[in-house]
């Protein structure tokens, strides 16, 4: 594990934490829903990868 950077304050720590928490959140919302069982299994990574690529306001 890295040292904690001294730049930062006791506020930016927590806030840090709590966008992580909410990333791991986020992440095993997007990983465990029922989408992926509709993927065949070979296809999985890929469809993964190109939902990443995927623009925010879903324009192509």
């Amino acid at each position: 594990m890295r040292a904690e950077s001294p730049g930062h304050t006791d506020e930016q720590h927590r806030q840090k934490a709590t966008f992580e928490r909410r990333l791991r959140q986020l992440t095993s919302v997007v990983g465990d829903h029922p989408f992926w069982s509709t993927v065949e299994r070979g296809d999985v990574v890929a469809a993964r990868m190109a939902l990443k690529r995927v623009p925010a306001n879903g324009e192509a």
